[in-house]
């Protein structure tokens, strides 16, 4: 990632600097059941050149809960 905002440690629970040095941190939390819809619904819109509009569930590191997330 080139650029991530400090809000991220809110968003995420890493901060930014974690984020751009791996963003892999994040894609582990995604919920299982949402994570392939959700990389589906990026490559749709980059296809088409699409709007991009998704919701899933996000498993935050430092709450420990799911919360949903949209983008």
């Amino acid at each position: 990632m080139l650029l991530v905002s400090e809000k991220s440690k809110e968003l995420w629970g890493y901060t930014a600097d974690e984020v751009m040095n791996n963003n892999q941190l994040v894609w582990d939390n995604y919920h299982q059941e949402d994570l392939a819809k959700h990389i589906e619904s990026i490559e749709e819109s980059a296809k088409n050149l699409n709007y991009w509009v998704d919701e899933w569930r996000y498993f935050h590191p430092q709450l420990k809960e799911y919360r949903w997330h949209r983008g």
